[in-house]
């Protein structure tokens, strides 16, 4: 019975002390997760719980998730408006690094 069958159990692979989760190797930063609570923090009287805090965390993977389908689909490639933001986006960057 294959529902039943159960892969052996494998050790967690040990990430950099900078990084909170790796999504299909690309690391999510424990600063970014940090600064995405501020931010949810900013906009709340209490200080964010432990549900709050995993759920930033998802929605910084599914983030990233979505990324990686986009890129893997060719929209980067084959779709103007994903071009044209990419390169605002980077503009912009270099622009506040002057």
């Amino acid at each position: 019975m294959l529902a039943s069958f159960r892969a052996p159990a494998l050790p967690p692979a040990r990430l950099p002390e900078n990084v909170i989760v790796s999504v299909d190797g690309t690391p999510i930063l424990r600063e970014e997760w940090e600064r995405a609570v501020s931010l949810l923090a900013g906009d709340r009287r209490e200080p964010p719980e432990a549900s709050d805090r995993a759920r930033v965390l998802e929605r910084l993977v599914d983030e990233e998730l979505l990324v990686h389908h986009a890129l893997a689909e060719g929209l980067l490639e084959h779709d103007r408006s994903v071009r044209d933001a990419l390169l605002r986006a980077m503009i912009e960057s270099i622009g506040a690094d002057a």
